[in-house]
């Protein structure tokens, strides 16, 4: 195990602890537990960064990913048939770094989305190479994340390591930086390119490309995103769906800012673990809310906090179905004000494993959204 340096992370002495003390698979890492990974791992963003031309932007935040990428590891890691394992953990880790984000001023509000990202998604290059998967894996996720600096962050985080297959697994990292990503911005156009493309777009030519993104239809998406604009048709409803840990605050927030729209409250709704057959049901019962409120062309918001990803998707494709406009408004606040705001232990428990399950979905699942 290498010897312990002095610390160079911006992180609190409890979660350097933390890190120090989570041990790794040897196969993965022989280098040792997760805080002689981190280091090593930024010792490559030092030394390799300048070989990639990055903007100071990109170097900003791939210096954090360096940071946080595996801050989740202490919370999931666990002894299994003989070996440490740590699965979950690049999801687990996203609320803690955007924890320790949310207090870093010189972060702008566009900078922390692309890092919680990449912490989100950073494990899959080594999948891909490893797994021997289709280019069409890259083009999907190079419409959700910065596929560049997603490859370029896999180049720092491998050489950061010893581990079995390395050299090959270096060569496939290589190819994706040199050949896959250059061919699919070609095709697709780079991750701006392809926010912007979607964002200019009218509902129906939003409404193809997300199909054909499901469909994983890659020649459709290409084509979809560099023709004209479909003949516009205008929505006659409109359903806003707050994404967040909830709160008083946030029901405040849409009350206010929403106050020609119908509330409703899923909260009173759907409740931590709920069974698949409950959320099925409970599913029906907002479809048939939504509809009487489609029928009268009325504009409805919906208050969440427990909702699966599954249920949240359903009622957006619902509402896209029936020609209805679906925005998401993503409340990203701090756990620590959350639980200042809270009336009682009971809701700081509820906004604390609210907050614990919050991510940001994909950009193109609603027609639009917001980070308030």
């Amino acid at each position: 195990m290498l010897r312990i340096r002095e610390n160079r992370l911006p992180l609190p002495d409890t979660l350097i602890e933390s890190l120090i003390a989570t041990e790794q698979n040897p196969r993965y890492h022989a280098e040792g537990n997760v805080y002689n990974h981190t280091l090593l791992v930024l010792d490559q963003y030092q030394q390799h960064q300048a070989r990639f031309n990055l903007t100071q932007a990109e170097s900003e935040i791939l210096y954090w990913v360096t940071v946080l990428h595996d801050i989740g590891k202490p919370s999931v890691t666990k002894w299994k048939n003989g070996r440490w394992t740590a699965r979950g953990h690049e999801k687990a880790g996203v609320p803690i770094a955007r924890e320790i984000l949310l207090k870093q001023a010189q972060v702008s509000p566009a900078q922390r989305k692309q890092i919680l990202d990449l912490i989100r998604w950073h494990n899959a290059p080594l999948r891909w190479i490893v797994n021997n998967k289709p280019i069409g894996e890259y083009r999907k996720m190079a419409t959700r994340v910065n596929l560049r600096l997603l490859g370029i962050f896999a180049y720092f985080d491998v050489r950061g390591r010893i581990c079995e297959h390395k050299t090959e697994i270096l060569d496939g990292i290589e190819a994706l930086l040199e050949e896959h990503t250059p061919q699919i911005e070609e095709d697709l156009g780079t991750y701006t390119e392809l926010q912007e493309k979607y964002h200019k777009a009218g509902l129906q030519k939003k409404n193809a490309i997300w199909s054909a993104l499901k469909q994983d239809d890659s020649r459709l998406l290409v084509k979809l995103l560099d023709s004209p604009a479909l003949p516009a048709k205008a929505s006659f409803f409109q359903c806003v769906m707050a994404l967040g840990a909830g709160g008083a605050a946030q029901s405040e927030y849409l009350k206010n800012n929403y106050p020609a729209h119908l509330y409703y409250n899923l909260n009173d709704l759907f409740k931590e673990g709920d069974t698949k057959q409950e959320r099925s049901n409970k599913l029906r019962e907002v479809k048939r809310f939504l509809s009487v409120y489609m029928r009268g062309r009325k504009a409805v918001v919906l208050d969440t906090q427990f909702i699966a990803d599954q249920t949240r998707i359903a009622i957006a494709e619902y509402v896209r179905q029936n020609g209805g406009k679906m925005q998401y408004l993503f409340f990203e606040r701090s756990l620590e004000a959350l639980k200042k705001e809270s009336k009682c232990e009971v809701e700081t428990a509820k906004i604390s494993t609210a907050y614990q399950h919050l991510e940001m979905p994909h950009p193109w699942e609603a027609h639009s959204i917001e980070i308030v």
